[in-house]
């Protein structure tokens, strides 16, 4: 072999390596993301629960309250910490899909990712125009309802249609799961306003608005937040051991 040839080689060998060690710290970058904004909404929405109060005194409950209530400070004393936990949440989870779409490296992957960060800022907005602000905050939610179930569904397909396996198959049981919770949520909300001439966005604005003792759109909602939640955090945790994984040293 010609001393260039060695030389072409050697610089192929540390291209890739280089190649290798930026999809690592991606790889580790996204999973970051991941576990950031699960534990950052986490915390921003169960702390102003036990501070929160309806104008009647009575306190919060996930069976008949929206989790926007709790960034209204006329209610909701610790509005601030839900509405700034609501905005770096929203980014930490964009930045981790779109991360995870780059991390596939396909066509679907890409618009899954693109989906993904659509609804992590749409959920940033909801932080910055809190429910006070009643219609562009509706407005910010049906964003954020339709481009996180499509990237969920999308993510779905390509864990399904994956041939290098680079995240397990069982992810697709939480998958699956979470876009169900975000379709029958999306369609509950959407009947109870269209056809329901009691619910609107003028009377549960209302303070003498009488809240149901369960009330599903409500219900769904908190479900969507945890399925979310525990979607991100296990496909953080793969994310987190591949890369470990990758980087431990062969025997």
């Amino acid at each position: 072999m010609s001393s260039v040839q060695k030389k072409l080689s050697l610089n192929c060998r540390a291209l890739k390596s280089r190649v290798l060690s930026l999809a690592s710290s991606s790889q580790r970058l996204t999973a970051l993301c991941g576990f950031l904004g699960s534990g950052i909404l986490l915390v921003g929405c169960i702390l102003p629960i036990f501070s929160y109060r309806d104008s009647d005194g009575i306190g919060y409950s996930c069976l008949n309250h929206f989790i926007s209530s709790l960034g209204r400070p006329e209610n909701s004393p610790q509005a601030a910490v839900f509405n700034s936990a609501i905005v770096l949440g929203g980014v930490m989870l964009a930045l981790f899909m779109l991360g995870l779409g780059q991390y596939f490296c396909t066509k679907l992957g890409y618009a899954a990712g693109v989906a993904g960060l659509l609804g992590g800022l749409a959920c940033s907005g909801l932080g910055l125009v809190p429910a006070t602000s009643l219609i562009p905050h509706f407005a910010l939610a049906v964003i954020f309802f339709n481009g996180s179930w499509i990237a969920f569904a999308l993510f779905s397909l390509v864990i399904a249609r994956d041939q290098q396996n680079k995240l397990p198959r069982w992810l697709l049981f939480p998958s699956i799961a979470t876009v169900t919770c975000f379709a029958t949520g999306f369609a509950i909300v959407s009947a109870a306003f269209l056809f329901d001439g009691h619910i609107s966005l003028k009377a549960i604005s209302s303070p003498h608005f009488s809240r149901p003792t369960i009330w599903p759109a409500a219900l769904l909602e908190w479900l969507i937040v945890a399925t979310t939640i525990l979607w991100v955090v296990l496909v953080a945790s793969c994310l987190h051991r591949r890369q470990f994984q990758s980087n431990s040293p062969k025997s």
